[in-house]
């Protein structure tokens, strides 16, 4: 599995704002205006992780089980499409 960058929030301004810095280069990845938002965001390299190995799972589950259910095989496709968008750079 390839290394997931680590960010940190860092309310250090004062204003409710704060940085959003990426913990091996030191380097501002984003300003956020709210706290709840910058935490979502310092998340964002490990939940694009966890998707991924999430997803990859629940495909390997539903091909065995040759489980039918469209809702899983919708929510299946979702994860995967927004996983593919993300790694293009072609995301929103």
């Amino acid at each position: 599995m390839t290394e997931v960058a680590k960010w940190y929030p860092s309310s250090g301004m004062g204003s409710g704002q704060g940085l959003i810095i990426d913990e091996g280069t030191g380097k501002n990845i984003a300003v956020a205006y709210d706290n709840a938002d910058a935490q979502l965001i310092a998340a964002a390299p490990e939940l694009l992780q966890v998707l991924v190995e999430v997803s990859g799972r629940l495909a390997l589950w539903a091909e065995i089980a040759e489980d039918d259910r469209r809702e899983d095989r919708d929510a299946l496709r979702n994860a995967q499409d927004v996983i593919t968008q993300i790694e293009r750079g072609e995301y929103g």
